[in-house]
C-alpha cells in the first residue's frame, strides 16, 4: 500500500512539472476535502435526501476571495467560487439561474445561531421546478443544514 501511495505521489509530481501544476491542484483538492469533513458530510447528505438535486457545494469567503470547501463534485473543491455564488455575498439575496437542464441556486449559508458564514450552491433538475419552487427547496435545504452547523470554525474543521 505504501509503495502504491509513493508511486501516485511521484506521478503527481511528474505531472505537475509536465502540465504546469495541474496535478498539484488535484492533490490540494484531496487534502482540502479531508480538511472539511463536516462540510463534506453535509453536502453529501443534502444530495442523498433530495433526489432532484444534482450537485451541492459550500463556499466560504476568505479575505479577498471565496473558495469551495465541499462539494458533491470533487473537482470543485478548492476552487474559486463561481460568479453566481458570489452574488448572495454581495447582495444578501439568493441567485436563481435557469439552465438548459435545471436550476442553479445560490443562497446565503448560516450557522445554527443564524450567523451568515458562506454560500450554499445547489443545482437541481428542471423537471417539476419553477424558479420559485427551486428557490424554496434550496432555502429548505439551507435551513436544515444550518441547524447542523455549530459555527463557521466548526464547519471549517477548526
Amino acid at each position: 500500500m505504501k509503495l502504491l501511495a509513493t508511486r501516485i505521489r511521484l506521478l503527481r509530481a511528474a505531472s505537475a512539472l509536465a502540465f504546469g501544476g495541474l496535478a498539484t491542484v488535484c492533490l490540494l483538492s484531496a487534502q482540502q476535502r479531508a480538511a472539511y469533513p463536516l462540510a463534506q458530510k453535509l453536502v453529501s447528505a443534502a444530495q442523498a435526501q433530495h433526489p432532484d438535486v444534482t450537485e451541492v457545494g459550500i463556499d466560504l469567503p476568505q479575505a479577498k476571495t471565496c473558495h469551495t470547501i465541499a462539494s458533491t463534485d470533487p473537482g470543485d473543491v478548492g476552487g474559486v467560487c463561481e460568479s453566481d455564488d458570489i452574488v448572495p455575498l454581495k447582495t444578501g439575496k439568493p441567485a436563481v439561474a435557469k439552465e438548459s437542464d435545471g436550476f442553479d441556486v445560490s443562497v446565503l449559508l448560516h450557522d445554527a445561531n443564524g450567523t451568515q458564514i458562506g454560500v450554499l450552491g445547489i443545482e437541481m433538475k428542471l423537471a417539476g421546478h419553477t424558479r420559485a419552487t427551486a428557490l424554496r427547496e434550496a432555502l429548505a435545504i439551507e435551513k436544515a443544514m444550518a441547524a447542523r452547523i455549530p459555527s463557521k470554525a466548526a464547519l471549517a474543521g477548526r
